[in-house]
């Protein structure tokens, strides 16, 4: 029932199993057809199209907002608001112009299936590729090989496809990275486009002066201006941690600070270290001479002429 009659023409034999083909999924699928009709197909649905002795034709789609499915006989259909029958006799009609006879199509609501994705940008592998259902940024980055050395994680682009247009979602998979909030994090759906942007030099941190290795650095999570010194290989004996210059940008204006980061270590005020930012630049100053040093330099000098001249009276 549901089903065209030209079914009927096939061999007596190959009826009699498609028939008990047929009962054994309606035994086991009733239990999930809710009572007082047959199931309505909508949008988000992801269906289980088997085709009887056609194992080329089984497929596993999903009901895009527009009604349409990834299926070549009834792609251009709107499919919403058709019942499972609906469907199975129009994808019967269309076969049977294509096979020798009419096939035995069954439509029902799959189990598990993949989606696909479009990842773009600073992976290894990037391009269109299938993940499971229910997978999350992290997973699918993982799938498309991992992203680059250079890839900025800070601020990955996710664009998904909706009724009201293109929705875009910026996720921080730094933070998640390094915080674990769940929040941080977004689960993929089909359709998503992925985009991994490099991290420019503009998103580094600059650390010249007293410094063992001056350059741009890529600033690691939560890391503060004491961090990237020392990932700069830290003060060079000339060096002064008490002189420091911290140049950074605030509501489109430039502001300089200097940094005692000596006096914050010997009082144990660590938690005042403040964080850097993006595009920063941390000057290390040269090590000034003080008032006492002079004076211990200049005694130094005065007993060694006075030595000196002592010797030459000998």
């Amino acid at each position: 029932m549901g089903h065209d009659m030209v079914k009927a023409n096939r061999p007596a034999s190959t009826a009699f199993a498609a028939l008990l083909a047929c009962l054994c999924f309606i035994g086991l699928s009733s239990a999930a057809e809710p009572p007082g009709g047959e199931r309505i197909i909508k949008s988000g649905d992801v269906l289980q199209i088997s085709v009887i002795g056609y194992a080329e034709f089984n497929k596993t789609v999903i009901v895009s907002p527009e009604g349409r499915i990834h299926y070549p006989v009834v792609s251009d259909r709107n499919v919403i608001g058709w019942t499972f029958s609906e469907l199975e006799n129009q994808i019967t009609q269309q076969l049977a112009t294509m096979l020798r006879a009419a096939p035995y199509v069954f439509v029902d609501y799959a189990q598990t299936y993949t989606i696909r994705i479009n990842i773009l940008g600073q992976v290894r592998n990037p391009g269109v590729t299938e993940v499971p259902n229910g997978i999350d940024l992290q997973g699918a980055l993982w799938i498309a090989g991992g992203p680059e050395p250079s890839a900025d994680l800070g601020d990955i682009q996710v664009q998904r496809r909706g009724l009201d247009g293109t929705e875009e979602i910026s996720v921080d998979l730094e933070r998640f990275l390094f915080e674990g909030r769940l929040q941080d994090i977004v689960q993929m759906k089909d359709g998503d486009l992925v985009i991994v942007r490099g991290a420019p030099d503009a998103d580094k941190v600059k650390v010249f002066g007293e410094v063992n290795k001056s350059g741009s650095y890529v600033v690691p999570f939560g890391a503060t201006v004491l961090d990237m010194i020392y990932l700069a290989g830290g003060p060079t004996t000339a060096g002064t941690l008490s002189d420091v210059r911290w140049i950074r940008r605030e509501g489109g204006r430039v502001v300089e600070q200097k940094l005692d980061f000596a006096s914050l270590l010997r009082a144990g005020r660590t938690d005042e270290i403040p964080r850097v930012g993006r595009g920063d630049v941390i000057i290390v100053q040269k090590r000034i001479v003080t008032l006492a040093a002079f004076v211990t330099a200049l005694s130094l000098t005065i007993q060694v002429l006075t030595l000196y001249f002592l010797v030459q009276r000998l």
